[in-house]
């Protein structure tokens, strides 16, 4: 009871009773105030930590390859795509968020629907996010893996490698490279050792623990930004009243759905690098362009239909958009069953040809695709992979072709709730106007 009690006496002489008593009495706005402030924070980490990466990257690769001579863009930019995005989705935040407090505070309705709006393209990019920094560590695992000797991670090797091995053995090639059968040859020719295996290994485990547990942090920091995006969005609703959020609701939705039509078709076209799968999967890809070009001819008949009030026409949007929650509700079961599959056909006792598959998708590092079929045997295709890193890409396709169709499959529902309500508003010719 001492220790409790000590505790209870600090929190006491702090004032948590009456700060949260406080608390209750805030008003929806003074709520949203609070909320967004919170939802700053976490922009603001994702932002800079984003950027921090994509520079030290950047940075290290110039100083590293200056004196070579070595200017490729690609090269260079190699590996940071992915925390780009997450300096652009936390900067993107950020501003929508400063709007958020703004826009409570000086009761600015316009802007507040603005802030609504847009925190609701938002959320799609958060939990892509953040299903992509807690699940696709498997991912991860054989990107490093296939770039551990690159110049990007000089600075990484420094701090994760044995002293002194950074440049030397703990930049061990995979089987050994060109001109080497084996990553110990290299490791006696190289150095006259036959630890660099081990060294390498050591210091990859090491990174590998360590990127796990950022990621998990960046998905958790991205699940609760998310979460209080969402928490803005009733506080919008019930600070204007959902009347006025309704109001403009079909016509901005519309507009929203530019997101996933894009999101659909890029994944119809990142198909075509599967057309060696042996899991029939090819009309996926189809219905994914289906989906794409269906929402795209209904975006633009919904922003027509809703601003000249065509109740007729409205009412066959809202059907065509349900056939469209069907299909992308099949397109999302579909992905994630043929994930499944993948494991099954081209797992590590699967029988199926990957060496192809590797070579289409143009994995780094990939030797030999550029003869012609049946030159080589599929096992002599793209070497430096294994199978089980190969299925591991292809499975996370179509995880992420399953994610963005649920993602859509959201929308288009949204889109349809508008709708109707939009048709029951304009029944007997009849509008509400706010």
């Amino acid at each position: 009871m001492g220790l409790l009690g000590c505790i209870v006496g600090c929190c006491n002489s702090l004032g948590v009773g009456r700060l949260k008593t406080k608390f209750r009495s805030l008003t929806d706005r003074q709520y949203l105030i609070t909320n967004n402030v919170f939802v700053l924070v976490c922009s603001l980490y994702q932002c800079v930590v984003g950027l921090g990466i994509v520079l030290a990257f950047n940075h290290n690769f110039r100083k590293s390859s200056g004196s070579a001579g070595i200017s490729n863009v690609e090269e260079r930019n190699a590996g940071t795509q992915s925390y780009m995005a997450q300096c652009i989705i936390g900067g993107y935040l950020t501003i929508i968020s400063i709007m958020g407090i703004r826009a409570a505070h000086k009761v600015n309705i316009q802007m507040l629907i603005w802030y609504y709006w847009l925190s609701l393209v938002a959320i799609p990019l958060l939990f892509l996010f953040s299903v992509i920094s807690l699940d696709f560590k498997d991912l991860l695992e054989g990107w490093i893996s296939h770039r551990w000797d690159r110049v990007e991670f000089d600075f990484l090797r420094r701090y994760f490698c044995e002293p002194d091995t950074w440049d030397n053995k703990c930049t061990a090639p995979i089987k050994g490279g060109p001109g080497y059968d084996t990553t110990e040859e290299w490791c006696i020719s190289e150095y006259n050792a036959k630890d660099c295996k081990a060294v390498r290994d050591a210091a990859e485990e090491k990174f590998l623990d360590f990127m796990g547990t950022f990621c998990n942090f960046n998905g958790v920091v991205g699940i609760v930004n998310m979460l209080l995006l969402l928490m803005s969005l009733k506080l919008v609703e019930r600070t204007l009243t959902l009347p006025v959020i309704m109001s403009s609701m079909l016509d901005a939705i519309n507009w929203l759905l530019f997101l996933p039509i894009a999101f659909c078709i890029a994944i119809g076209f990142f198909f075509n690098e599967h057309d060696e799968l042996q899991v029939g999967d090819v009309w996926l890809k189809y219905l994914f362009f289906i989906n794409g070009g269906c929402m795209f001819f209904l975006a633009l008949l919904g922003i027509f239909a809703s601003r000249e009030k065509l109740r007729g026409v409205l009412k066959f949007y809202a059907l065509a958009m349900g056939v469209v929650v069907l299909m992308l509700g099949l397109a999302c079961a579909s992905s994630f069953v043929f994930a499944w599959q993948i494991s099954q056909i081209y797992g590590v006792k699967g029988d199926g040809k990957v060496g192809e598959v590797a070579c289409r998708s143009e994995l780094y590092g990939c030797c030999c695709c550029e003869y012609e079929d049946g030159v080589l045997a599929d096992e002599e295709l793209c070497p430096e992979w294994t199978r089980e890193e190969i299925v591991h890409v292809v499975e996370a396709d179509f995880k992420m072709a399953g994610l963005v169709a649920a993602i859509s499959c959201l929308f288009a529902i949204r889109a349809t709730r508008a709708c109707t309500i939009l048709i029951h508003n304009l029944k007997d010719y009849k509008c509400v106007y706010l």
